[in-house]
């Protein structure tokens, strides 16, 4: 038989003529003349001639019949050349493929990232492995970078003989784009005119005044760009945004009157930007007062208080029974002023002026001098103020004139919250001579004004301190409700029935006291769960 040259063993396969005969394979070679035996048929063979001798003894032990085979396996070839080289799918050699050149450069696009190398070797026998820097390969499919990778392909001939063909192959690096421009864009509720068009870059629009807050969002072309939205004069939260898929809408306040809302891209270069500019229009309010905020001042005068309505953009004058006052539109919602000098008892009227028309509220605020409740110390008292608040002094165990005041107080500075509804002072004397501690805690009832405690909260009473401080869960960087004197912190043990609209705590200080509405969630709610 003639071998090829690569195998070094061959497999001798028989079948018996007579079930239970023993089979005996053995093999002999030029290299090594002693027969050894092949198990299982398997001989191996060297270069040159081999004798493989079968023996085959019948059941009876007697009998015996010998099958010999020369086999002859010839020299190794040393051929490790290549027939063939290509790459696949893309990628040409250069210079094109010789068997003598082992040397071959090639590029590919960007989006190349693997690339298949076929080689094809002379001989038969031959064996090529394919290696990757500074990727890899399994089998002949290779990883690329960006950049020069080489790829080297080892032929191996059956004698051993080795021969690289080398390949660099330049993968592009991919575009950076310039695109800077929108897929589309939506400004909810509201309609852009003209619809949109990814090159027409400046819309207009007009809400209602009953839209505050409206939701721009953008749809990039090139998911590797960027939008910011800004607004003015309002605001818009998380602005930056990136993606060619529209994500969560972002927020934006609205003023009354003209609003600019600016979507600006930013291309993937970096430097590469358009602007889409929205002019949203939002309509003013029917001119209207709803209420005035405190409800209650001192005749001295000098009280804050806000007038809160509808349609008060652009208001030309403001009058206190009659007389002009200083004020500050605050927005379209609510003018700022302080409270003028008055008569203990009397009611204020209101009137705010705009290039619209007029709009009153009579007896919106009262001047009232100081509550004080004189009592005997072992009896106690109940007593209600001019504003409703019901205060109950406890019998305190104490001889004596008893005198407890409160005094309707412009707020300190810092107060937590939206609105502030009550602000005073509580103080107490014991003939005469002022006390800080109350052997039983005064317990009020202040009733809740809900046309403005914002929907979902409930109000909360502070108290000021000046050595004192708010819990640390619950301290931030940028509140606003702390002075360099002191500062606000709520007071323990209150609780708020929503039905009667009340607020009940017992007051053991004598101090400022302040009850307020506030933003739970942004400031308090680590306190929620403790306060309710």
């Amino acid at each position: 038989a003639l071998l090829p040259a690569a195998p070094n063993a061959v497999t001798v396969g028989y079948t018996t003529t007579a079930v239970g005969a023993a089979v005996q394979v053995v093999v002999s070679s030029t290299t090594n003349p002693t027969f050894q035996a092949c198990p299982a048929g398997v001989c191996p063979v060297d270069v040159g001639d081999n004798v493989i001798k079968v023996s085959v003894t019948a059941t009876d032990t007697v009998n015996l019949r010998e099958y010999v085979i020369r086999a002859l396996r010839p020299t190794p070839s040393s051929d490790a050349a290549l027939s063939g080289l290509s790459l696949d799918p893309l990628g040409v050699l250069n210079p094109a493929f010789v068997s003598t050149t082992t040397s071959y450069t090639a590029a590919v696009p960007s989006s190349a990232d693997v690339v298949t190398v076929t080689a094809t070797t002379n001989d038969v026998a031959a064996v090529a492995a394919y290696a990757a820097a500074p990727g890899a390969c399994t089998a002949n499919v290779c990883a690329l970078n960006v950049g020069v990778n080489t790829i080297t392909v080892t032929v191996t001939a059956g004698d051993g003989t080795t021969k690289e063909y080398v390949i660099e192959i330049t993968r592009e690096a991919p575009a950076i784009s310039n695109d800077a421009s929108l897929a589309n864009l939506t400004v909810s509720p509201a309609t852009l005119n003209p619809a949109f068009v990814s090159s027409t870059t400046h819309y207009t629009a007009v809400v209602p005044n009953a839209v505050d807050v409206v939701t721009p969002s953008a749809a990039l072309n090139d998911a590797d760009a960027m939008v910011t939205y800004v607004a003015a004069p309002g605001v818009c939260a998380s602005p930056a945004r990136r993606g060619a898929t529209p994500p969560a809408g972002v927020p934006c306040t609205l003023e009354v009157g003209a609003n600019t809302i600016t979507a600006t891209v930013t291309a993937e270069d970096g430097t590469t930007k358009r602007d889409y500019v929205v002019d949203i229009m939002r309509e003013a309010g029917a001119l209207s007062i709803g209420n005035v905020w405190p409800k209650t001042g001192e005749p001295a005068g000098g009280m804050p208080v806000a007038i809160f309505g509808a349609g008060f953009t652009g208001a030309l004058n403001v009058t206190v029974d009659g007389v002009s006052a200083s004020f500050t539109v605050v927005n379209d919602g609510r003018i700022d002023l302080v409270m003028p000098p008055g008569v203990d008892g009397a009611y204020a009227d209101f009137a705010v002026t705009t290039p619209q028309g007029s709009a009153q509220a009579n007896d919106a605020f009262q001047y009232v001098a100081p509550l004080v409740a004189v009592f005997d110390g072992e009896q106690g008292a109940v007593f209600t103020t001019t504003d409703g608040v019901v205060v109950n002094v406890p019998p305190q165990g104490v001889s004596g004139s008893f005198i407890i005041t409160l005094t309707p107080v412009p707020p300190q500075s810092g107060l937590p919250g939206d609105v502030l509804m009550h602000s005073f002072r509580l103080d107490a004397l014991l003939n005469g001579v002022p006390i800080a501690v109350l052997s039983q805690p005064v317990t009020i009832q202040l009733p809740v004004d809900v046309s403005i405690v914002p929907s979902g909260e409930r109000p909360w009473l502070y108290t000021w301190t000046a050595d004192g401080g708010l819990p640390s869960a619950v301290q931030t960087t940028d509140d606003d409700r702390s002075s360099v004197s002191g500062r606000w912190a709520l007071v323990p043990g209150q609780s708020y029935d929503a039905v009667a609209q009340e607020v009940t705590v017992a007051l053991k200080p004598m101090k400022l006291y302040a009850l307020s509405t506030v933003l739970i969630r942004d400031y308090w709610f680590s306190l929620v769960p403790v306060l309710q």
